[in-house]
């Protein structure tokens, strides 16, 4: 077992979710306990695509500026 704060830590991690989706497809061979893993993936998706297109928005304007 690994220790509590590192547990807590990998919640954060997609690398988690995506990894438990595939041990239990793979391995174990369920396939209808994916839901919550391809939810939250899908959830670290859209989060993350919005903040990268807020970063992009922000580095173009500052280009614009000359500024970077």
């Amino acid at each position: 077992m690994i220790p509590l704060i590192f547990r807590e830590i990998a919640l954060g991690n997609p690398l988690t979710y995506s990894m438990d989706a595939l041990r239990k497809a793979l391995i174990i061979g369920i396939t209808n306990g994916l839901t919550i893993d391809v939810v939250t993936l899908i959830i670290f998706t859209i989060i993350f695509t919005i903040l990268a297109s807020i970063q992009l928005r922000r580095v173009i304007e500052y280009r614009k500026y000359n500024i970077i």
